[in-house]
């Protein structure tokens, strides 16, 4: 009766970079478990080698590819052309490969179609992926002689691509999970039209993303050599263009995300209409929103080209026009979070209708409120230019009118906390027909 080997895991070495630009650490490959002798030392490799030798010298002979992967506990089915779909594939041991025992692995892997799970070339000496369709789980290429990947179509999990000899995935179309590009000869990605969840593009050699049209996760975009996103329409989650040489959205409809593009190259967001998370235009040179219509989280427009925010209806979280060029809101009516108007070019509100948080209009250019009918929290009008506040209705907070010109409350019905009031132009009897759920004050607490 033979016993079990001890199974081999590998582990990949990463770089001195930021945390988001490793290569991140994979979890290992699904074990082989097949029988044969187990021997400790190095001494005893070359015994373990020729008894291995000695079961499988027919099968060596001949071929006899169902039987060698049988015997290393691999799955094996054949079709009526003779074509095999194996359960997993991987080196017999971390102390020998499938050369070491005598095997031509091309020829070995010759016949095989589909691999239901995972696929690690990592030692492989095949060259051709040739008549493979399928790998159904995570393929790992890195550090293997495989320069081209065939009738490959589609990987179920993760594809890593580093230190390989790949350039070209050729027909390849769909990858299920992440796809590790950085530090790799690939320069074209062929037919991929999807990777399921997040690209790491970093430091590698494409210049185009060719046919991909999604990629579910994040998109890493630093210091690459991509200039054009092609056909890409959807980013799920963070998509990082600073310092990136991206100059073009394309047809990039959607990103899930948070989308980053502080000191990137890009000046114009094309047919973006959405963005999932926090948008930060900070430091861009971008100058128009495109078709950008709504921003999930928070918007940060300070020291940025952009002077009108065009189609963009909603932002979910906090918006901060501090420093920014931006004189008008154009369609914007809600604001989830804080607005942050201070030391901004904007005089009008427009056609804003709500402001989720706290509006601070405090030394601004701001004279009018347009359409402003609701600020959540706190409203600070002190040494503002406003003297009307015209459609507002509610104010959540507080609201400071200290050194303020604001003379009429227009349609102010409610002001959920206190109200400050030192040397303003309001008197305490202006505020006898809005319910205050505060108090009245001359001071500020310090």
């Amino acid at each position: 009766m033979l016993v079990n080997l001890v199974p081999i895991s590998f582990q990949h070495k990463t770089t001195n970079r930021s945390v988001q630009n490793q290569r991140v650490i994979k979890p290992n490959l699904a074990p082989l478990a097949y029988d044969t002798v187990s021997f400790s030392g190095k001494e005893n490799k070359q015994i373990e080698i020729d008894k291995i030798k000695a079961d499988l010298k027919d099968a060596i002979k001949n071929n006899d590819a169902k039987t060698i992967y049988r015997y290393f506990g691999i799955d094996v089915d054949e079709d009526k052309e003779g074509y095999l779909t194996i359960s997993s594939y991987k080196q017999p041991s971390y102390d020998y490969t499938f050369e070491d025992l005598g095997m031509d692995e091309n020829k070995l892997f010759e016949k095989v179609k589909y691999i239901k799970g995972n696929a690690n070339f990592y030692r492989s000496r095949i060259e051709n992926l040739g008549s493979i369709k399928s790998i159904g789980e995570d393929a790992d290429f890195s550090d293997s002689k495989i320069t081209n990947l065939g009738n490959l179509k589609s990987i179920g999990g993760y594809a890593d691509f580093s230190n390989s000899q790949i350039t070209d995935l050729g027909n390849l179309k769909s990858i299920g999970g992440s796809a590790y590009l950085s530090d790799t000869k690939i320069t074209n990605l062929g037919n991929l039209e999807s990777i399921g969840r997040d690209a790491h593009f970093s430091f590698s050699q494409i210049t185009n993303l060719g046919n991909l049209k999604s990629i579910g996760g994040s998109a890493y975009f630093i210091d690459t050599k991509i200039t054009n996103l092609g056909n890409l329409e959807s980013i799920g989650e963070d998509a990082d263009f600073s310092d990136s040489k991206i100059t073009n959205l394309g047809n990039l409809k959607s990103i899930g995300g948070d989308a980053k593009f502080w000191y990137s190259k890009i000046t114009n967001l094309g047919n973006l209409k959405s963005i999932g998370r926090d948008a930060d235009f900070s430091a861009s040179q971008i100058t128009d929103l495109g078709d950008l219509k709504t921003i999930g989280g928070d918007a940060d427009f300070s020291y940025s080209q952009i002077t009108n925010l065009g189609n963009l209806k909603s932002i979910g979280g906090d918006a901060k026009f501090r420093y920014s060029k931006i004189t008008n809101l154009g369609n914007l009516k809600s604001i989830g979070g804080y607005a942050d108007f201070s030391n901004s070019q904007i005089t009008d509100l427009g056609n804003l209708k709500s402001i989720g948080g706290s509006a601070y209009l405090s030394d601004t250019k701001i004279t009018n409120l347009g359409n402003l009918e609701s600020i959540g929290r706190d409203a600070d009008f002190s040494d503002s230019k406003i003297t009307n506040l015209g459609n507002l209705e509610s104010i959540g907070e507080d609201a400071d009118f200290r050194d303020s010109n604001v003379t009429s409350l227009g349609n102010l019905k409610s002001i959920g906390g206190n109200v400050y009031i030192r040397c303003s132009k309001l008197k305490q009897k202006d505020f006898a027909n809005i319910k205050v759920g505060g108090t009245i004050r001359k001071d500020y607490p310090q």
